[in-house]
């Protein structure tokens, strides 16, 4: 198995358990996605990061925003096509663990990064990952307007995500059990 995911309920702790371990687990690529805040504690944008600086305390870099939300909500897959494309090349020549974190929304209508991002699942490297679920994919399309294309996008991704691997569903009850095998995994 190379591929090990979770999906479940915003804000459950699924980015925060996989970042956790892998910082204890050696060398990894990929990237992941900051939230930003404002002074009242509501999500203002998205950004794009290398998973090389996971650890690291930087600040917001605007350019590698992919969903604004203020004033009007506004999503740019240009991001997924430059920075997020340079990325998955990285991530694929190099010989780590890969950290995808989180996939299956808007960045799959950027056709490059869809192409590479599908390379690299069908790839022998272990990734961990997210893969956003239904409902929050639901809730964002409804936010931003996506359009429907973006469902097959969805399906043919988890499908090669289930192909070499498994997608875990993880809330409050199941975090114990993932979380073990999670660890199993990157041993």
């Amino acid at each position: 198995m190379a591929n090990f995911f979770l999906e479940g309920p915003k804000f459950s702790g699924k980015s925060t358990l996989l970042q956790t371990l892998l910082q204890t687990n050696g060398a990894f690529s990929g990237f992941y996605v900051e939230r930003w805040l404002d002074n009242r504690g509501q999500i203002v944008a998205f950004e794009l990061r290398d998973a090389a600086f996971l650890q690291a305390a930087l600040p917001p870099i605007p350019e590698h925003f992919f969903i604004i939300r203020q004033p009007q909500p506004q999503w740019q897959t240009a991001v997924f096509e430059k920075f997020g494309c340079r990325l998955l090349e990285q991530a694929q020549a190099s010989e780590n663990l890969i950290l995808l974190d989180e996939i299956g929304g808007i960045e799959l209508l950027a056709p490059n990064f869809m192409k590479q991002l599908l390379a690299i699942l069908q790839g022998s490297q272990k990734i961990v990952g997210v893969f956003k679920s239904e409902k929050n994919y639901q809730e964002q399309r409804q936010r931003l307007a996506i359009p429907s294309e973006l469902d097959e996008k969805r399906a043919t991704v988890k499908e090669a995500i289930q192909k070499q691997g498994q997608i875990h569903h993880f809330d409050s009850e199941t975090a114990a059990k993932v979380n073990a095998k999670l660890i199993d995994f990157l041993a």
